[in-house]
């Protein structure tokens, strides 16, 4: 699984599972030592809610940073902080309207 397909898998609400939550486990645990955000590594066979939305926060932090700065078509900023100021994304209108990218589609 690619950082995209991951990041297009964490949008929105909710705590993800399976597949995406061990791709999101194993990209915060890279950043360890390397991002101001990532400080300790954290176990990816947690059930605690709060960690692995710690977790998912701390993924959008590396991926809205100057450091790391990438860009996907399909995720646009909307221009709000969450909690703990992680920072909030959507899919694009255009992604959207063509229903082209799901969750569902990389579970």
């Amino acid at each position: 699984m690619t950082n995209k397909i991951m990041f297009l898998g964490i949008l929105g609400n909710g705590v993800p599972s399976g597949e995406i939550k061990a791709k999101m486990f194993e990209f915060h645990n890279s950043y360890v030592g390397k991002s101001p955000y990532t400080t300790k590594h954290e176990n990816p066979k947690t059930m605690c809610g709060s960690c692995i939305q710690r977790v998912k926060a701390n993924c959008w932090k590396v991926y809205h940073s100057d450091l790391y700065r990438w860009e996907y078509k399909e995720i646009e900023f909307t221009g709000k902080l969450g909690m703990f100021n992680a920072p909030k994304y959507k899919l694009t209108q255009e992604q959207l309207t063509q229903r082209v990218v799901r969750r569902k589609d990389y579970e």
